[in-house]
């Protein structure tokens, strides 16, 4: 009979002991653990939060808990989770570094930043070099993100280079925006090639191919082998290189404006310039030169004039330049007439050759073309 009784109190005291606030807490911190391992993220946190129910101070059921919100993403609760920890025991290392982890996933560099600081002054001889490498790595992508997110503003705004350039600086370690922004630059190269390749197209049709060279040039440097680019590239610089000629004949002809030859006594020639100077360019008294007539080159650098030679129905065609004074004869056998006005007189801004004519016995009709350099003729009108 005593017997049983001492076995009864015995057995009531081992279910008493492990039915203890203390015994329970470790009860549940252990499930809380295996939960967490597991994976079972919320069945650990609820294991977690009944230890703390029982012990409030309880820093391994807080730091479970923590790494629970870590694991599930809530990283405000995780963040307030652990400062209470470390309000308990401003020493503990775990809890900070626990807390480093929330700030890196956080983007909150500098928080994170401090609590290392606090880590290596609570123990100086702890090893922080993995830390270290994860906080370069966070500010890395922290500037990726920047970059990304400029990128995706400038893009929106069609500022399609300086998207480029903003998604360009997107890091592979920023895994969750560099493959996007990879796809996002090439989206941009080509809207630029695109609009660029129209803004030529516009300010070609309204006649600025040099504007339309420079679009062109731009879109080249981001797409070097762009037909349609490299097509009008050639089309508009031809167009541009034959508004050049144009121009320059006009003005080679408006030069025929700057003097005015005069031919006096058919022995001078006097050459008067817009501002009222004279020159005299040509005095054949001395020499018994008869001039039969005088004009202009079409490039306004000097005069060709024709001479009698002692013939009555031809002449020798001559060229003497305004500031060197220099005479080249361009050849003999002409009729004595230089074509200064009328119908052919506009055929002289076609290019560098003197328009004479008619030839010797030669139709009054007629008109030809003579070779600066040769004397040859080279056309008959």
């Amino acid at each position: 009979m005593r017997s049983d009784i001492l076995v009864l109190i015995i057995g009531g005291g081992a279910a008493y002991a492990t039915n203890t606030p203390t015994a329970r807490a470790e009860r549940q911190l252990n499930l809380g653990n295996k939960y967490l391992q597991e994976g079972k993220y919320q069945e650990a946190i609820l294991a977690f939060e009944k230890v703390i129910a029982i012990e409030s101070k309880n820093i391994p059921a807080r730091l479970g808990l923590g790494n629970a919100y870590i694991a599930t993403k809530e990283l405000t609760k995780a963040e307030v989770v652990l400062k209470e920890v470390i309000e308990i025991d401003q020493n503990n290392i775990p809890a900070r570094e626990a807390l480093f982890n929330v700030y890196i996933k956080e983007g909150n560099l500098d928080n994170a930043t401090t609590i290392l600081k606090g880590i290596s002054e609570i123990d100086p001889n702890k090893d922080v070099k993995q830390f270290n490498a994860d906080l370069e790595s966070a500010k890395a992508i922290s500037a990726s993100k920047a970059s990304y997110d400029q990128g995706i503003k400038q893009m929106g705004d069609k500022q399609y280079l300086d998207a480029v350039d903003s998604f360009q600086k997107v890091v592979k370690e920023d895994t969750e925006r560099y493959t996007d922004a990879q796809t996002k630059t090439n989206d941009c190269k080509k809207s630029f090639v695109d609009a660029t390749l129209q803004k030529a197209k516009d300010a070609a049709s309204n006649k600025d191919y040099a504007t339309a060279l420079n679009l062109l040039e731009l879109v080249l440097k981001v797409d070097p082998n762009n037909q349609d680019a490299l097509k009008l590239k050639s089309e508009y610089t031809n167009t541009l290189e034959q508004i050049r000629q144009e121009q320059e004949k006009k003005s080679a002809m408006s030069k025929l404006k700057d003097f005015k030859v005069e031919l006096v006594n058919r022995h001078k020639i006097w050459i008067e310039y817009t501002d009222g100077k004279r020159e005299l360019l040509l005095d054949g008294t001395d020499r018994d030169l008869w001039i039969d007539n005088a004009q202009a080159s079409i490039d306004g650098t000097g005069v060709y004039y024709t001479t009698d030679a002692g013939v009555i129905s031809s002449c020798s065609v001559h060229f003497i330049n305004i500031k060197t004074k220099e005479i080249k004869d361009l050849g003999g056998g002409y009729l004595k007439s230089v074509i200064s006005d009328g119908e052919y007189a506009g055929k002289l801004i076609v290019s560098e050759h003197f328009y004479y004519g008619p030839p010797n016995y030669g139709s009054y009709d007629e008109v030809y073309i003579v070779d600066n350099n040769t004397g040859r003729n080279i056309k008959k009108y």
